[in-house]
């Protein structure tokens, strides 16, 4: 219903709402009109939208329209008609278009990027953490090297360790055989009466350290093949040495037992390549699997103690393709795991 602006219309109307064009409005016709206007630009630019996703081949997912609500009875016919002109109304419903294109394709290209930069920002593995210098001051091993064998057998004696002192072993400063475990995990060998499982004292205190880092992974057994060998020897770069296995100070693990009952087996998951760093941000696996990732992970927490002077793995030459040897060095310096 449309009626002309002045005279009687507006006093039988009340207040009467009128347009740019001197068209009056009763409150209910302008209401309707607000409502008739703000569903027909809805319409035109979800259309308009629609053609932009093909248009710039974006698989956006378009928004659900509100609902439509019907207006009661419409005052006016065509936006035409209340006064916005067909010309400016297309302009609008433009320059909305090529707004909304702009912020697609602006999103689009967000998303890509985001994408690709999560795809190479891979979260490194536990062994991939950096390692302390190998020259470091502060390492357990230095510490441990240079007990005498009055100071060793106080710290045993302190720290309450299961040990049993026996008699002469030839190059082994102070010899004891451990009899119990260390921080809930057992160390398993030859038989106890074997001269292959005899320790000098440093190295079960070496051990305890060790055992400390293997009971926070769920470890409960290592089993090595030997500590001591006596007059071993090895063919360094400058000759013939003396092993530390010669003096009770080193041990051959070739397995470790979890809680779970699991065991890993140095030969077959430890995944080495040889060659290739074991821990730190450079190693890598060429074929990782779960069993092989822990058990990296644990060595080189242990690696990350600094109980031993080195730790030899299978990546460091074929010698050591079944078991892990670590040692501490009397008169040892680095701290590395090769």
């Amino acid at each position: 219903m449309f009626l002309p602006h002045g005279g009687n219309a507006d006093e039988a109307l009340g207040e009467p709402w009128g347009n740019d064009d001197g068209v009056a409005l009763v409150p209910a016709a302008k209401a309707n009109a607000r409502d008739w206007t703000g569903m027909r630009l809805h319409e035109d630019f979800r259309i308009g939208w629609a053609c932009l996703m093909v248009t710039a081949g974006c698989a956006v997912e378009p928004v659900a329209a509100p609902r439509r609500t019907t207006p009661e009875a419409f005052q006016v016919s065509t936006l035409a008609d209340a006064g916005h002109g067909q010309e400016g109304v297309e302009g609008g419903l433009e320059a909305a278009y090529e707004t909304a294109g702009e912020e697609l394709i602006d999103a689009a290209d967000t998303a890509d990027t985001t994408d690709a930069g999560e795809q190479k920002a891979a979260v490194p593995e536990p062994y991939q953490e950096p390692l302390a210098p190998m020259d470091r001051r502060d390492a357990p091993a230095r510490a441990t090297a240079r007990l005498s064998p009055r100071e060793c057998r106080q710290r045993v004696r302190l720290n309450k360790l299961p040990v049993k002192t026996i008699g002469y072993a030839r190059g082994v400063a102070l010899p004891m055989r451990l009899e119990g475990p260390l921080h809930g995990v057992s160390f398993r060998g030859p038989d106890e009466k074997s001269k292959h499982s005899i320790m000098d004292c440093r190295l079960i205190v070496a051990l305890e350290g060790m055992a400390e880092v293997l009971s926070k992974h769920g470890v409960t057994e290592v089993h090595f093949g030997n500590t001591y060998r006596p007059g071993a020897r090895f063919r360094g770069k400058n000759g013939w040495r003396s092993s530390q296995h010669a003096h009770a100070l080193a041990i051959d693990i070739d397995r470790l037992t979890l809680r779970d009952g699991t065991v890993l087996w140095v030969e077959h998951d430890y995944g080495g390549t040889l060659g290739e760093p074991s821990c730190g941000p450079e190693a890598s696996m060429a074929e990782p699997t779960p069993r092989s990732v822990l058990f990296r992970n644990i060595v080189c927490d242990v690696a990350r103690k600094g109980v031993f002077h080195h730790i030899l793995t299978p990546n460091y030459d074929g010698a050591h393709r079944t078991h892990l040897h670590c040692d501490i060095e009397r008169d040892g310096v680095w701290v590395t795991i090769r």
